[in-house]
C-alpha cells in the first residue's frame, strides 16, 4: 500500500528527533493514519508508534519519556503515551 506522507511539530532532544507523520492513502477518502516516528541524529530511525487516537498537538518530556497530546475535537482529554520502555 502507497502512503502519501506528509511530517509536522517536529521536537527533538540532545538524542532523538520526534515527528509526527500524516500518512494518507492516495485517493482515499479515509482519514489519515498517524504516527509518531523517531531518528537518531544520524537519520537512523530508532521507533515507529502507530496512533490509535487522531491528535492535533503534541509535546514530549523528556524527563519522563512521555509524548503529552490532544485532539482539537476533544479538548478536554490529554492522551499520554509512555516511550521509556522503548527508547
Amino acid at each position: 500500500m502507497d502512503l502519501a506522507s506528509f511530517y509536522i511539530y517536529p521536537q527533538a532532544d540532545d538524542k532523538y528527533i520526534y515527528v509526527l507523520s500524516n500518512n494518507k492513502i492516495p485517493d482515499s477518502q479515509e482519514s489519515f493514519l498517524q504516527e509518531l516516528q523517531v531518528w537518531d541524529w544520524n537519520g537512523q530511525p530508532v521507533a515507529n508508534f502507530k496512533l490509535n487516537k487522531p491528535i492535533s498537538i503534541w509535546s514530549f518530556s523528556s524527563l519522563d519519556k512521555k509524548i503529552y497530546a490532544m485532539n482539537k475535537s476533544e479538548s478536554n482529554i490529554i492522551y499520554s503515551l509512555d516511550l521509556s520502555s522503548e527508547l
